[in-house]
This record gives C-alpha cells, sequence and structure tokens, in this order.
C-alpha cells in the first residue's frame, strides 16, 4: 500500500484502505496503451471463510462485477469493512480488513490489444495483496537496549541515535521522531507517532514527544541556528529515588496514514554508578 498499518489495538476500521493498483506494475499506463479490457475481482473461490476476493475488496470504487477499467492511471482497489449482513464491520482481531494480506484476485477478460486484436474468451488473472509497510515493520532499539544513567534520567533525550523503524523491507529504515516542518515525518505513511512511559511512578515522557524545529537565521552567521529533528525528553517523577538498576520500556505506537497501530515497547534501562 503506497499510504499507509497493527499488532494490536488499530482503529483501522474508520479508514479506507486504497491501493492504486498502477504502483504495482512499471509503465503499466504505457505499456497497456489503447489497448481494452475488463478487469474484475473474482468472485468464485472463497479465501477467507465464505468470503471471495469480490467480496472483500472492490476494484475502483465501484461494485458491479462487470466494471470496465478504462484509465489505468486511476484503477484502484479497497478493501471492504463493512461486511455483515447487519452493516457492521466484519475486521480482524488487529482492526484490519478481511481481505488484509490476502491473495486477493484480479481476473482479466474480453481483451482487446491497440484496438487490432481481440483476444476472444481467453481469461487471465493475477493476484494482489494489500499490506502497509508501516504495520507489517517493526520499531526497534539501536543496541540491545536505551541506556539512562539514573542521574542524567530527568531531562534526558531519547532521539534517532536510540530508536529507528523500517518498513516489511529491513533495508528501508525510517525515524518515528518528526522530521519534517509542522511536524511530520518524511515517511508520507505516518500520521501519527506517539510515546508513553512504561514506569510512570518512575518517569513520563510527552505523549507526542518534541516536533522537528525549522533551521532559523542565516547560514553562515552567528544566529544560526540548524534544524533540528524531533525528539523524546524524559521528565523523572519528583521524589523518586532508585539505588538499583531499573529495567523498563517506553510504549511507542506509530499510526499509519489508513489509521494501522503499529505498537511496540522500547527496552529501557536505568543504571546506578556504584563503587
Amino acid at each position: 500500500m503506497d499510504e499507509a498499518a497493527n499488532e494490536g489495538g488499530s482503529t483501522a476500521a474508520n479508514k479506507a484502505a486504497i491501493y492504486t493498483i498502477k504502483n504495482a506494475f512499471k509503465n503499466l499506463a504505457t505499456t497497456v496503451g489503447t489497448s481494452t479490457f475488463d478487469a474484475n475481482l473474482d468472485n468464485a473461490t472463497k479465501i477467507v471463510g465464505d468470503y471471495t476476493s469480490y467480496g472483500l475488496a472492490e476494484l475502483s470504487n465501484v461494485t458491479s462485477t462487470s466494471a470496465k477499467v478504462t484509465d489505468i492511471t486511476t484503477w484502484t482497489i479497497r478493501l471492504k469493512d463493512d461486511l455483515n449482513t447487519d452493516g457492521t464491520k466484519d475486521l480482524n482481531d488487529n482492526g484490519t480488513q478481511k481481505g488484509y494480506k490476502q491473495n486477493l484476485t484480479i481476473v482479466i477478460s474480453n481483451v482487446n490489444y491497440l484496438g487490432y486484436w481481440s483476444y476472444g474468451d481467453e481469461t487471465y488473472s493475477f493476484t494482489l495483496k494489500v499490506m502497509s509497510p508501516i504495520l507489517e515493520g517493526k520499531v526497534y532499539v539501536v543496541g540491545n537496549e536505551v541506556v539512562i544513567p539514573s542521574a542524567s534520567l530527568d531531562g534526558y533525550t531519547i532521539n534517532d541515535n536510540h530508536i529507528k523503524a523500517h518498513t516489511y523491507n529491513t533495508e528501508v529504515v525510517y525515524s518515528i521522531f518528526s522530521d519534517t516542518d509542522n511536524g511530520t515525518w518524511k515517511r508520507k505513511e505516518i500520521k501519527a507517532v506517539t510515546f508513553k512511559s512504561g514506569n510512570e511512578e518512575l518517569f513520563t515522557v510527552p505523549v507526542n514527544g518534541t516536533e522537528y524545529k525549522a533551521a532559523t537565521g542565516t547560514p553562515g552567521k552567528d544566529d544560526y541556528v540548524a534544524a533540528k529533528n524531533g525528539s523524546l525528553t524524559i521528565t523523572k517523577v519528583s521524589g523518586t529515588s532508585i539505588d538499583t538498576e531499573v529495567k523498563t520500556n517506553i510504549k511507542v505506537t506509530v499510526t499509519d496514514a489508513w489509521g494501522y497501530d503499529l505498537d511496540q515497547e522500547v527496552p529501557v534501562k536505568i543504571t546506578v554508578k556504584k563503587d
């Protein structure tokens, strides 16, 4: 999916999961040219319970099984979430649609190649699996854990040097901290990132972290301050004392553009220096 998903607690039910099919092909519009065809989701083979591909999704926001796709550039597939006969939503346990991560079959028929050659009754098919690169990815700590000296706990700043994330392609690494203006992210799939202390009797963290700050002043001049990416500043709970090592975590939720939540716990170790 080119917009963006939860391993627990998703709000995906309120979002439209739409994928632009041309993004799955290389130069699709150029290759097809003036050729025409009918494209339908398969309505014969059940793939999830009693649901067929047609029951789980729809092409180009058209429900008719005979919808002809004439504009490749706007050809889309949308996962359905209102599948129950009473109008309620039938979703997976993690809030994703029943068609999420399923092999949906698209049947191509009535093919006319470049307006010159008809393929008659021949049909072709291909499968498409719709997934979120965010939901299928992971938030992880750099090293085994975030190590914080107890004497530095209050005001300690965690940033991209401590915590990173990757999509379902482990080589595609991104920052969970806002890295463009207006508290947004370079990865367009990200809608929001929130944080929560794993031990609020000991320390707290701002739920939304600290937003990106744009550069100010004039480059090369004394008044210049470089841009600064978002971060997370810890506040120690007043009156608490730490006399032994503490292992806890920070809970991170990355919400993507479709409303899917990726929930992860980042391990934190608070150390105590002793003679």
